[in-house]
């Protein structure tokens, strides 16, 4: 997989199951990811939240990509409503995500 296909990737799974902390307190946007790469639950990368954290992110495994509240404030710079669970799994923001991620690719 070239580079570029690799960043698209990351990007794009970042954009719809949204990432986690260490803390791993609540579901964050991913405004910056560092070092791209076949993103996946297992796998993590240091990057940048829309909400300010500089942290190491990865992507949650499928239940608290169902169940974790989203970060408020993430949401709030977003202009997206509150919820829970990652956007995918969410019909209410599904519609966002498929217009930023034309946006951003």
């Amino acid at each position: 997989m070239s580079e570029e296909n690799v960043k698209r990737h990351a990007r794009e799974v970042a954009e719809w199951d949204w990432v986690l902390t260490p803390t791993g307190l609540r579901l964050h946007h991913a405004e910056r990811i560092d070092k791209p790469h076949r993103f996946n639950d297992e796998s993590c990368s240091p990057g940048l939240t829309t909400c300010g954290l500089k942290r190491a992110l990865s992507i949650p495994g499928v239940l608290s990509r169902m169940s974790m509240p989203r970060c408020a404030r993430c949401l709030q710079l977003l202009g997206i409503p509150p919820g829970v669970g990652s956007p995918k799994n969410d019909d209410s923001i599904r519609p966002w995500v498929e217009a930023r991620l034309l946006e951003i690719t």
